[in-house]
């Protein structure tokens, strides 16, 4: 929190608040939005309907199909992080 504190304080030489035109230059801050949204996502499951028919591994899937992504799995993926449940940015 500190450092991030750090960055926003040096890219507005604390004397106004920070604007959208000031995104590119919060690398770190950046990297905790991320990681937060990786780490405690707000929502566990993404429903989508596909579009189109469509194939998944032997499964046939028609145009208009309800999917449930598991995000809290995908994003808790070891082979993926490699330590899944550390908050690190």
């Amino acid at each position: 929190q500190k450092r991030a504190q750090r960055e926003v304080d040096s890219v507005t030489s604390c004397e106004r608040l920070p604007t959208y035109r000031d995104v590119d230059h919060f690398m770190y801050l950046r990297q905790v939005m991320q990681e937060l949204l990786r780490w405690a996502s707000s929502s566990e499951l993404l429903q989508h309907s596909s579009s189109r028919d469509g194939e998944y591994m032997e499964y046939h899937l028609p145009r208009g199909t309800t999917i449930h992504a598991d995000l809290w799995t995908m994003f808790h993926d070891s082979s993926v992080y490699a330590q899944p449940n550390d908050f690190n940015p």
